[in-house]
């Protein structure tokens, strides 16, 4: 799949899904192929937002006990902080694919929480499938 084209795979997940084992288009990756068919394995509803693993208070004390914790100042101050003004966000995870920090443009994040793309959500390949997503947000004043 090109760039250019992302709506080129409308309908093909959905596709895959009601038959999984008939042949895919040239246009799907052999690695978005085979993740897809992980995904289904692991029995990964494809419509259903990724699990929040960490509570408010678990979160806290899992990020501050967390060797990346140390390193997040330098990460806002050379992503985060760039990110909220170029409409972008920033997420940091774990090793599991827990969402530790997601920060950035407002706006962004605002959409993001409407799937569940926040700090103590699990987005690994297990836990939230196949993710290919894209936001666009309008910065006009």
């Amino acid at each position: 799949m090109t760039a250019e084209r992302p709506e080129a795979l409308d309908g093909v997940h959905e596709a895959f899904l009601a038959e999984p084992d008939a042949p895919l288009p040239d246009l799907v990756r052999p690695v978005v192929a085979d993740s897809w068919r992980r995904s289904l394995r692991l029995g990964v509803d494809p419509v259903a937002h990724a699990p929040i693993e960490f509570n408010d208070s678990a979160l806290a004390a899992y990020r501050d006990a967390h060797p990346l914790a140390p390193l997040m100042p330098l990460v806002r101050s050379l992503l985060a902080e760039d990110a909220e003004e170029a409409g972008h966000i920033v997420a940091v995870g774990d090793a599991q694919g827990r969402l530790l920090w997601v920060e950035g443009h407002r706006g962004l994040r605002g959409r993001a929480e409407t799937m569940h793309f926040v700090a103590g959500a699990l987005w690994s390949e297990g836990g939230a499938g196949t993710t290919n997503f894209t936001f666009t947000v309008s910065l006009s004043s």
